[in-house]
């Protein structure tokens, strides 16, 4: 029998296999010569649990009698009608696929001997054999085939039948096999190398189930044959093995996942790689070095707009939303790559707008972005979308402006001078607590890089900056907007915009604190103080500031400033917080205190009456002299 099989090598996986010309059937495993004595046809295997049976290759049956012992046609003749003919298909028979395993067959020889069947009771069974002809009366169609269709429908064979056993179990088992697998957020062909020396590449099909990256044999297939779970994981570039069936014109990557094993992937362009990298790292997988990851990424930004430049820009995004505070060598390669110039340039038309905001949001306050972020229009462009109707645009775009502003003088005045400051003025009634909250610290940021003078801004040019501040937030209706902010059941809210009015209050112009006390700031500040819970250390000091530049006759406060602050319960509040923990918190409580018994002397009797002081409170107040 086996002098009629002939040797090939499958060209596409070098891989040996057999044909038998005579019978029109393939094999990956050589055929058995007859040597053992078994008749012509036979096989002798052994199932788990080391116990021998016998196949007949010739009638397609199985039996636990050896036939050597009792006479190989005594037992074929005793075959019953209900032993089932195997599905391997011959040049005989146009039997169907998906037969068993060997020890799907030998198990099912078990449960028929221990329901009391005979030992040589016989079952169906499918073997490692397969016809290539196509079945039995069809004609000779298969004799035009070359060897490597042969082999190459052999493998295809070889999958169908490794997958099916492979499913059986999984379900008997109730393994994750059976857990509903999200929907495939990616899927696509890509190229893997072979087990085999590392040489060469083979086409699989690829999904994304969650964090689960699941191959299959083929796109039809619903079995997986690896499954990688990729949080955690890490990508990098992958190497050529060689120069011998190594493809040139492939865009590697190397997935290791978490226990060390590492498989190498291909795709056909630069595009498809940057999409999968995209994907595995939104997944949860750690990005590769920051250069690989630029260098990938760019030419998709580079590109049309499109829902890959869209994936491209989310990657990077999250990339750096997981950096923390190791920004450095991303931000560096970023610049390097002219990748920054590039984002900019994605705000300009959807998808991608939101994600692009938020990489300028993360990377913004880095010095050696910001200079690149200024040259490339980040400003103008971000200004553009300020009133955007996307609520989760708006949110970013509103967002990333804080950190491009903050002590950066051309920033400032480029807002300034592009009418910034009332779109953020109306931003401050726009129904989203975020919103509001990134308006109040983009406008806080103005302000902030106004009051620290420097090289690049001098003390005069710095005041005359402020105050077009100031004077563009009333302008615009900004005070009622400010104040009504701490009124905000959101406490973020509340936190920064009690550090703008902290900061506007201590205008040096006059009317600035005078448009606060117009707006009720004094009796809403107040009420602050004393909600249960109370506010945070930061807002406390914010609070407690804003009191005392209200009530301080030097920035224009009247008597009835004070008297309100007394009355509304301001002065007993704050000598409460002369006992805080907090040393800045008690220094303005001590602050207010003190100019509500400086101030306007002709009211200070009722004032010492409403703050009798404690002993123990006499060291934290500054009073002069035995008042």
């Amino acid at each position: 029998m086996a002098d009629q099989w002939v040797s090939q090598i499958d060209p596409a996986s070098n891989r040996e296999f057999w044909i038998n010309h005579a019978t029109r059937e393939t094999s990956w495993t050589k055929p058995l010569a007859q040597a053992s004595g078994l008749p012509l046809g036979w096989e002798e295997k052994r199932d788990a649990q080391g116990r021998v049976f016998f196949i007949d290759h010739n009638t397609k049956q199985t039996t636990w009698t050896d036939p050597r012992n009792s006479g190989h046609a005594s037992v074929a003749a005793a075959a019953t009608p209900a032993a089932s003919s195997y599905s391997g298909g011959s040049s005989g028979g146009g039997g169907g696929g998906g037969g068993m395993s060997d020890a799907e067959l030998a198990r099912m020889l078990q449960e028929q001997e221990n329901s009391g069947g005979a030992e040589d009771e016989t079952a169906g069974f499918g073997t490692e054999m397969s016809s290539f002809g196509g079945g039995g009366g069809g004609g000779g169609a298969a004799d035009e085939d070359d060897d490597e269709a042969f082999a190459r429908r052999l493998q295809e064979e070889e999958d169908a039948a490794t997958e099916a056993p492979r499913s059986k179990s999984k379900d008997r088992s109730k393994s994750k096999e059976d857990v509903v697998l999200p929907e495939s957020a990616y899927e696509s062909v890509l190229s893997t190398r072979h087990d085999v020396k590392q040489l060469g590449w083979k086409k699989v099909y690829v999904r994304l189930h969650g964090s689960m990256f699941t191959v299959y044999s083929s796109e039809k297939s619903k079995t997986s044959v690896a499954e990688t779970d990729v949080v955690g994981a890490k990508l990098s570039e992958a190497e050529a093995s060689g120069k011998f069936i190594s493809k040139k014109d492939i865009s590697r990557f190397t997935v290791t996942a978490s226990d060390g094993t590492a498989h190498d992937y291909a795709t056909e362009d630069e595009h498809s790689r940057a999409l999968w990298l995209g994907h595995l790292i939104v997944a949860g997988a750690t990005h590769p070095p920051p250069q690989m990851l630029c260098k990938a990424m760019l030419p998709v930004l580079e590109g049309p707009p499109s829902d890959i430049r869209e994936q491209a820009l989310r990657t990077m995004a999250t990339v750096l939303s997981k950096s923390g505070t190791d920004l450095d060598p991303l931000a560096a390669a970023m610049c390097e790559t002219d990748l920054l110039t590039a984002v900019i340039r994605c705000l300009s038309s959807p998808p991608g707008q939101e994600q692009a905001a938020r990489i300028i949001f993360y990377v913004g306050s880095q010095a050696q972005c910001q200079q690149a972020l200024h040259e490339a229009g980040a400003v103008a462009s971000l200004l553009d979308l300020l009133t955007s109707p996307n609520d989760a645009l708006q949110t970013w775009v509103t967002a990333s402006l804080r950190p491009l502003v903050v002590h950066n003088v051309a920033a400032t005045s480029q807002v300034l001078e592009g009418g910034g400051i009332f779109t953020l003025c109306a931003l401050l009634s726009s129904p989203s607590s975020d919103i509001q909250g990134h308006a109040l610290a983009a406008i806080c940021a103005l302000l902030s890089t106004c009051n620290k003078p420097g090289p690049e801004l001098e003390a005069t040019k710095a005041l005359t900056m402020s105050r077009a501040i100031s004077d563009a937030v009333g302008g615009a209706g900004g005070y009622a907007a400010v104040v009504g902010s701490l009124r905000s059941g959101d406490v973020r809210v509340v936190g920064v915009a009690t550090q703008l009015v902290a900061m506007l209050s201590s205008s040096q112009d006059p009317s600035v604190p005078g448009a606060l006390r117009q707006q009720g700031c004094i009796a809403v500040v107040v009420n602050m103080l004393q909600s249960v819970p109370a506010p945070d250390v930061p807002t406390q000091r914010a609070a407690l500031l804003v009191l005392g530049n209200l009530t301080r006759s030097d920035l224009g406060a009247t008597p009835d400033a004070l008297r309100q602050c007394q009355q509304t319960g301001g002065l007993a509040r704050a000598l409460d917080l002369l006992l805080s923990s907090d040393l800045g918190v008690r220094e303005q409580a001590a602050c207010v205190v003190y100019v509500g018994t400086t101030s306007h002397l002709d009211h200070r009797p009722t004032i010492h009456h409403a703050i009798a002081l404690p002993s123990d409170r006499h060291n934290y107040c500054p009073l002069a002299g035995p008042d």
